[in-house]
């Protein structure tokens, strides 16, 4: 954005509210950040690797990296981060395969809030951090 005025009213809520930035005009300010634990990152990536084998959703073929561990956030995407918007399209047209799987990682981890993210891919946070959260 060029327009230093317009950028300095830019507040931005990544990984699904769990971090919030402001800019300046000059520069990018956290507000705030609500990281999960090594412990949550590692368990949440566990579950979700262990779902998707366990219901066949752990594609060979993929298109980068399945599991991010982003901080505040892991997700999982099915096809890969790089996965293109085609491929993504079809592999789960009605969103069945990726409620099974978002359901059964939840039940693993009861403390965290496991969400459908994208059309391949599924978030995992803290409980009660959301986009609302980081409006309010």
């Amino acid at each position: 954005i060029d327009d230093t005025a317009a950028l300095a009213r830019l507040h931005v809520l990544p990984t699904c509210g769990t971090r919030y930035l402001v800019h300046d005009g000059g520069e990018w300010s956290e507000v705030y950040s609500e990281p999960l634990t090594d412990d949550e990152s590692q368990r949440a990536a566990r579950a979700v690797e262990e779902s998707a084998r366990e219901l066949g959703l752990w594609e060979e073929h993929t298109w980068g990296d399945r599991i991010e561990l982003r901080g505040s956030q892991v997700t999982f995407s099915a096809l890969g981060q790089e996965a293109p918007v085609d491929a993504k399209a079809a592999w789960d047209p009605d969103g069945a395969k990726k409620e099974k799987l978002r359901a059964a990682v939840a039940e693993q981890l009861p403390d965290l809030e496991v969400r459908s993210g994208g059309s391949t891919s599924v978030d995992i946070t803290r409980k009660g951090i959301d986009k609302a959260y980081g409006v309010n």
